[in-house]
């Protein structure tokens, strides 16, 4: 399992083939642990970005610069946006 503590605003996304996703823009933590349970991510361009939403069960590494997630391009492509 993977320290989703870790997860921070400004890291970048990365998918399991090495592509960029976006960046992390906030992320969400449970009221009584405080833990993690889900982080948005801005892709696209500044004003045109796109906003989506990922479960810390998504999360398959973290390193100081970047987030790893076990999905690829296309599948994060097929995520809703959210309406921020």
């Amino acid at each position: 399992m993977v320290a989703t503590q870790q997860l921070r605003a400004g890291a970048d996304v990365i998918g399991s083939q090495g592509e960029r996703l976006g960046t992390v823009e906030l992320v969400r933590t449970d009221g009584v642990s405080g833990q993690p349970t889900s982080f948005v991510i801005k892709s696209g361009f500044w004003i045109f970005g796109k906003h989506k939403m990922l479960s810390t069960d998504t999360v398959a590494e973290i390193t100081d610069d970047r987030i790893v997630v076990g999905m690829t391009k296309h599948e994060f492509r097929g995520i809703p946006e959210l309406d921020l």
